[in-house]
């Protein structure tokens, strides 16, 4: 190797560790192989800083069409994020929920990166920790909680039937006059009984009313016990 190549070797491997000092949060957080596809598809880091979170899952996305296969079964955004070892260890059902807390945090180191506040890349660290105990809180089972507890009792008034119908059977089996006279008493005067024996019953007001008249106590139509015709 000749004095100038060795010169250009040095030169390129200065820059490719410069290179990964400047990068070392996004490379900490994401891996180096889905954080260079990335910064190759998103122009550099102040390309990937400045792009949306909701766009990052797209990107590297190959649509098969003119095969014959369906193409709505899975996940259809499967770009660099979908094949990034972070992504690869979470069920089917939940990779789109995790590539949106994956891209967030993505963006957010590629910022940290950016204006050089964490060197050393320990925020990609801490990045990649918080992202994992968020995706691990995804994937756990629900707690089980024990039964439902019961409704609470319905206390509403039970609705009322109405109509000409309705009317005429509650007429059928309410109180008589007859009935409430019975049930009242005169004051200072004696109760007169029917029966024999113990097997007496008081009459109440039946007939103290009517003591000075000569018609008798009136027959309600409404409740007046029916025969049938056949």
């Amino acid at each position: 190797m000749t004095k100038a190549e060795l010169q250009g070797v040095l030169r390129a491997c200065g820059i490719t560790l410069s290179l990964d000092r400047a990068k070392k949060t996004l490379i900490g957080y994401i891996g180096s192989l889905t954080a260079v596809q990335l910064l190759n598809f998103a122009g550099g880091l102040t390309g990937l800083a400045k792009t949306p979170a909701c766009n990052l899952p797209p990107l590297g996305s190959k649509k098969q069409s003119g095969m014959g296969f369906a193409t709505n079964v899975g996940v259809r955004q499967q770009g660099f994020l979908y094949h990034s070892p972070i992504i690869k260890g979470i069920a089917n059902d939940l990779k789109r929920q995790a590539m949106r807390i994956v891209a967030a945090k993505v963006v957010l180191a590629a910022r940290v990166d950016r204006v050089h506040s964490s060197p050393d890349g320990s925020e990609g660290e801490d990045l990649k920790s918080a992202c994992l105990d968020r995706l691990d809180k995804l994937t756990e089972p629900p707690a089980n909680e024990g039964p439902p507890a019961l409704p609470a009792l319905d206390d509403k008034p039970s609705r009322k039937r109405g109509g000409r119908r309705a009317r005429k059977a509650k007429e059928a089996t309410a109180m008589t006059d007859l009935r409430k006279a019975q049930n009242r008493m005169a004051f200072g005067k004696e109760e007169k009984e029917v029966g024999y024996a113990e097997t007496t019953k008081g009459l109440g007001m039946i007939g103290q009313a009517n003591e000075a008249r000569i018609r008798s106590q009136q027959i309600d139509q409404r409740t007046k016990a029916k025969l049938s015709k056949n």
